[in-house]
């Protein structure tokens, strides 16, 4: 009797779990390394060179 149980539980076993786990997984991945790609692409930072120039004007007289 024991396996009849055993089988019946099998049969209403669930797999939404573990799709929505690895759809948290996917995404969660995807949001990680977008964040890692935009931080490490210096669009925050502000280049010293750049801002340490000043607009030379020529006098032509």
């Amino acid at each position: 009797m024991g396996n009849i149980n055993s089988a019946i539980q099998q049969n209403n076993y669930d797999p939404r779990w573990f799709i929505w786990t690895i759809v948290f997984l996917v995404v969660t991945g995807i949001s990680l390394v977008s964040y890692i790609v935009l931080s490490e692409s210096g669009a925050n930072e502000v280049d010293p060179v750049l801002s340490a120039k000043a607009v030379m004007h020529n006098k032509t007289k």
